[in-house]
């Protein structure tokens, strides 16, 4: 039966809806219908046998009220006649009257009169509690109905008994039941009709919509035709709009589609472009994807495929360069802290073939269900650092040459007004000398000569330094200056040793000799700095040079001048040793170190043709500069000192605004022989009218230039000879209309020579 039934629920709802539709409406309307006709079956079946019931108690109760008087006057014939009457009833079969003790007063059968009633049914009249009329038997086909006699005193006299049939009731439940199976066979099939009726109108319908669902899938339909009001109406109507929207989303779908393809094709061109890799680190799983494209990348297998490049965390790590890793963990650390943080910096990886790339990582935190994940793009900036340190450096020494500048410029207004004083020093010795009575004083007066000279040799130094260019260089025998530096320091050495070794023979250098001096005083002063005790040691020679400048990084080959300073200190170690020649850069700055000493040195060697070379290890530093050799000059000859000419010789005109330079200059043309006239600028000097025999002018002046007057005064035609005399000789271009450019301060010489050369008569 369980496997029948089984069979059964699986063939039910394997079966089509409609068959579904009919079989389970016409099963439930024949339960529902059974269930209320069983249910009217019963409810009329209760009220058939409730009828019976009162109509044998209202038959016992009549016979019992008809019997009363029959009973108290004991008339057996009026009883009969009572009993006769109720015996014609319908369904009375039996019909007596009892006495209290029971004993048969009247009976439908006469035989039974004075018999007495001794049943169980019977002996239950006589407890109290039967004193209404009742039913002595309710389970058999007869009921059996009794009613008390009682007297209108209260007092009972006898039992009226009625015994009343139930075939009638019986006959009328068959056809109850009868007529019930009819309407329920009629209501099955009336309900099986209904439910095949209904089940094909709303399956049709279904029918349609499931056809519809079928043409969706296959793209060939977009809309149905049910239209109905009720809810399948409405689930197709529903069908409708939602075909629309998915219509509408799916061209929507489309067009996102294609502008994504559109925007991956424009970022592949993009990260093609821009040599980009995308890259991304999980930092649950510690797995690392590199993706790269254009022509950047690592050289890794598979970083140009679809699935990328994959390593764990260990291996990437092992490609980042060591001082970049910090760097790294401060971003995990850092973007795990603060939601939505970016990052951006450069770091170095290696690739496959060793070399060391710079890359600009840009990326941020990713976090969703699956966990959290470091996700961006990796740009390969190697040359394009390269290139911004190149410009940076560009603009470092751009910096540094206005800063020369503006030192050159505040050096050109130092260096003329100390020039002025130091032409006034050098006139004023000059004829001190001349006029000088004793050995001793010429000799100190020389002294102050020589003084004044190297004096105006440092600060035209400056001058040219602070201009970014140097002065004329020519042949400096290295010895002398050597000695002279070491007379220099020897006062400031407190404690050191300062030796020179010279190889005894004259050796000569193309360069300048206060610039020379310069030189050596700042590597001697860097090298004494740079121990407490030990030796210092000048060591001067003619030598093959070999390897690179440490300054200019160029080769350095040939024959030289060497000019070595070697310390015994402590050595430079090799992160300061690439910038001692930067301008600025030093580690004395506590100690009052400006950073130009190694500057300086580099610029005048560099301006001589020449080279730097750095050696250092702990006890030993040793700078050699290398000088291109030069030729000895000839010995000069001093012309002899001229006797002082009358006031009546040639007229010369000086021009300065510094008073004493005038004024000492116009001494030392009188004592040669000379007139002069002395103005104190250019307009001074124009607003003069005479035959003048030369001009001496200085160059710069309050009212005008040296060339402004030369030019004023060719304008109106004076042919005669100009010197012009100027602290910065690079200031005057070559075209100058002059006779003679002289450096200031003047050398007294060379003026006198000037001077013979246009006036020999009066001036020899």
């Amino acid at each position: 039966m369980k496997t029948l039934a089984r069979r059964l629920v699986h063939f039910f709802w394997s079966s089509s809806l409609r068959r579904r539709l009919v079989v389970g409406i016409t099963l439930t309307h024949a339960v529902l219908m059974s269930l209320f006709i069983a249910d009217s079956y019963r409810h009329q079946r209760d009220f058939v046998h409730a009828a019976a019931k009162e109509q044998a108690l209202a038959l016992a109760r009549a016979l019992a009220a008809s019997s009363t008087p029959w009973v108290l006057a004991n008339d057996s014939e009026g009883l009969a006649e009572t009993l006769s009457g109720v015996r014609a009833s319908p369904d009375v079969e039996a019909v007596m009257v009892l006495d209290p003790q029971l004993r048969v007063l009247a009976h439908q059968d006469p035989a039974r009169v004075g018999a007495w009633l001794t049943d169980a049914h019977s002996r239950a009249l006589l407890e109290p509690r039967s004193a209404a009329a009742h039913l002595l038997d309710t389970d058999g086909p007869v009921l059996d109905a009794v009613a008390p006699i009682v007297t209108g005193a209260g007092r009972t006299v006898g039992w009226a008994r009625v015994r009343l049939g139930q075939e009638r009731a019986a006959q009328t439940l068959v056809h109850l039941s009868r007529v019930g199976s009819l309407y329920l066979l009629l209501a099955i099939g009336l309900g099986g009709a209904l439910a095949w009726l209904l089940a094909r109108e709303v399956t049709a319908d279904l029918r349609s919509l499931v056809g519809f669902a079928e043409r969706v899938r296959a793209g060939e339909g977009t809309h149905n035709e049910v239209h109905r009001a009720d809810e399948l109406g409405r689930l197709a109507t529903a069908l409708n709009e939602t075909m629309d929207t998915l219509l509408s989303q799916k061209r929507a779908s489309d067009g996102l589609r294609a502008e994504l393809q559109r925007r991956e094709e424009h970022l592949e061109r993009a990260l093609t472009s821009a040599n980009a890799c995308l890259w991304e680190f999980s930092l649950d799983t510690q797995q690392a994807t590199v993706w790269v494209r254009g022509s950047g990348g690592l050289g890794l297998p598979g970083e140009r495929t679809r699935e990328g490049a994959r390593g764990d965390g260990a291996s990437w790590l092992e490609r980042i360069h060591p001082e970049d890793r910090p760097l790294l963990e401060k971003w995990v650390t850092t973007l795990r802290e603060r939601a939505g943080a970016n990052f951006a910096d450069d770091v170095r990886l290696q690739h496959v073939d060793g070399r060391w790339l710079t890359f600009e990582v840009r990326g941020s935190l990713l976090t969703s269900e699956s966990g959290s994940t470091l996700a961006g793009t990796l740009v390969d900036v190697t040359e394009a650092r390269r290139r911004e340190e190149d410009a940076a450096g560009l603009q470092r020494r751009l910096l540094e040459a206005q800063k020369m500048e503006a030192l050159g410029r505040l050096a050109g207004g130092v260096a003329h007004d100390f020039n002025n004083m130091l032409a006034a020093i050098q006139a004023h010795a000059d004829l001190a000398r001349h006029e000088a009575s004793s050995p001793q004083q010429r000799e100190d007066l020389d002294t102050i000569i020589q003084a004044a000279q190297r004096a105006a040799g440092i600060a035209a130094q400056v001058l040219a330094f602070g201009r970014g260019s140097v002065v004329e260089p020519g042949a400096v025998e290295v010895g002398p200056v050597a000695r002279e530096v070491t007379r220099l320091l020897e006062p400031t050495l407190k404690g050191l040793t300062l030796e020179v070794k010279d190889p005894g023979a004259p050796l000569w250098a193309r360069s300048e000799r206060s610039g020379l001096v310069q030189v050596l005083l700042n590597l001697c002063v860097n090298a004494r700095d740079h121990q407490r005790h030990g030796r210092v040691t000048l060591e001067l020679a003619e030598a093959t040079a070999q390897g690179a400048c440490a300054s200019c990084r160029q080769p350095v080959t040939g024959q030289h001048v060497r000019l070595s300073v070697i310390d015994e200190g402590p050595g430079i170690s090799a992160d300061v040793l690439g910038r001692i020649f930067e301008p600025f850069f030093t580690t004395r700055r506590e100690t009052g170190g400006s950073g130009m000493g190694l500057a300086v040195v580099h610029g005048l060697v560099h301006g001589w043709q020449g080279h730097v070379q750095v050696e250092s290890r702990a006890g030993r530093t040793a700078f050699h500069v290398w000088l291109p050799v030069a030729e000895a000059p000839p010995q000069p000859v001093r012309a002899p000192t001229a006797a002082v000419a009358k006031a009546d010789g040639p007229l010369v005109l000086v021009v300065d605004d510094e008073p004493m330079v005038g004024k000492s200059l116009a001494r030392v043309l009188r004592r040669e022989g000379c007139s002069v006239v002395v103005a104190d600028g250019v307009a001074a000097a124009l607003g003069l009218d005479a035959p003048w025999a030369a001009v001496v002018t200085d160059y710069s002046m309050g009212d005008g230039t040296g060339l402004d007057l030369a030019k004023a005064l060719r304008a109106r035609g004076f042919r005669a000879p100009i010197v012009l005399m100027t602290g910065d000789p690079t200031v005057v271009p070559e075209s100058a209309d002059v006779d003679a450019l002289l450096g200031k301060p003047l050398d007294l010489e060379l003026l006198k020579q000037a001077l013979r050369l246009t006036f020999p008569a009066k001036t020899g």
